[in-house]
């Protein structure tokens, strides 16, 4: 059981990081969206610092999960989240 949640929270949060980048694509200026991807970065930066000194994971749990910030690191570089809308 313990497992399945060091694999199930890494995936949900690139999906809800990823859902919010396509959010603010879609209804943001692109502007706003220079400096909320800058923010992000920045905060994830922060968060994988502190996750790899969390002794209160696993060693496994660590690395999921400081994967997982680097991925949405990564689409945060990303300027094509949301699909064109077809006529």
């Amino acid at each position: 059981e313990g497992k399945s949640t060091a694999q199930v929270r890494p995936r949900a949060t690139v999906n809800l990081w990823k859902a919010r980048l396509q959010f603010f694509q879609k209804h943001y200026s692109p502007g706003f969206q220079v400096l909320a991807r800058a923010l992000i970065r920045a905060g994830l930066n922060r968060r994988i610092q502190a996750t790899a000194r969390d002794s209160s994971q696993s060693e496994e749990e660590r690395k999921a999960m400081i994967e997982a910030y680097r991925e949405v690191i990564k689409l945060t570089r990303q300027t094509d989240l949301v699909a064109k809308e077809q006529a």
